[in-house]
């Protein structure tokens, strides 16, 4: 997506700059959901790898 004014400036970027947004969930064992996080990333500033 493309961040908006208020997220560019969060991250020291321009507005409209690409950036990676995910979102998260974390359950227990019983299935019950305990966090919930969304994240904003530059993705020049990381690297992501991702396992199954």
């Amino acid at each position: 997506m493309t961040a908006s004014e208020r997220i560019a400036e969060y991250l020291a970027i321009k507005r409209g700059d690409a950036i990676l947004r995910l979102r998260q969930t974390s359950f227990l064992q019983d299935g019950k959901p305990f966090e919930y996080v969304r994240t904003q990333y530059v993705g020049e500033r990381f690297e992501f790898y991702l396992e199954r």
